[in-house]
């Protein structure tokens, strides 16, 4: 890119204003070769299943996460069939160190999204204080 070379104003949402997990949802669906994604938890359903259906389609999906959702309750039936899903790789970070508070995730090497707040799932009390930034390039 050139020096000086003007790039896209990052798009910006806001919740409840906004419905931020269709924003996830497609932009995850528009992938076509690539997403990692890193994250404390992940609970949305429609954004797993978004994440299910882009591996099936050919993308390599690798996810990394805190581990606590998964120390604390059985995983749900969608996060399970994530998982077992070819091409997608779940890792996650070790439980003796400090918790990850990472809410993002890339697209194809040229979209970084990136949340404020909880990533995935909806808590009432903190659905007016999320945001959701990205930017293509």
């Amino acid at each position: 890119m050139l020096a000086g070379a003007l790039q896209p104003a990052p798009a910006i949402h806001y919740a409840p204003g906004e419905n931020l997990e269709h924003v996830d949802v497609a932009l995850i669906d528009r992938a076509e070769h690539e997403i990692d994604m890193a994250a404390y938890v992940l609970t949305d359903w429609p954004v797993m299943e978004a994440l299910t259906r882009a591996a099936d389609r050919g993308v390599n999906v690798r996810i990394y996460l805190d581990g606590t959702q998964l120390a604390e309750r059985e995983p749900a039936k969608v996060f399970l069939e994530l998982a077992e899903t070819p091409d997608v790789e779940i890792r996650l970070k070790h439980k003796s160190s400090a918790p990850m508070h990472l809410k993002s995730y890339q697209i194809d090497g040229r979209l970084l999204a990136h949340r404020r707040r909880e990533l995935f799932g909806v808590w009432p009390e903190a659905a007016r204080q999320r945001s959701h930034c990205h930017r293509e390039r």
